[in-house]
């Protein structure tokens, strides 16, 4: 009979686990597609952005009043450009989480709790 409520007990520590492991699987993996698309659509911009600055440089004259405006808007997007890629290659790479029940704590409190019971 006790051998019964230590599987049930078993069994739900497991399925708990389980569980919770396979909501941060998920989480994890959501969270690399949307890091990927922001590196894809950046790469994108700043690919287009890099053609276009030797035409869009060469074609406004020094004493142009847009001249220095202009630089540095492109200097601006391109360095915000090459942060927003940085910082979703840190975000893709990141791979570690911790479980919402700690394994070792719920085993060794719940299986002990319900031993002594």
């Amino acid at each position: 009979m006790q051998e019964d409520g230590e599987k049930d007990r078993d069994r739900f520590i497991f399925d708990l686990v389980n569980g919770r492991s396979s909501e941060e699987f998920e989480r994890i993996k959501s969270l690399d597609g949307k890091a990927s698309r922001v590196i894809a659509i950046s790469g994108i911009v700043l690919s287009l952005e890099t053609g276009f600055i030797g035409v869009l440089l060469n074609s406004i004259p020094k004493g142009s009043d847009f001249y220095v405006t202009s630089r540095l808007l492109l200097m601006v997007s391109f360095t915000f450009l090459v942060i927003s890629i940085g910082i979703s290659l840190r975000a893709y790479a990141i791979k570690t989480w911790k479980t919402a029940p700690n394994v070792e704590h719920l085993i060794n409190e719940y299986a002990m709790l319900s031993t002594a019971a």
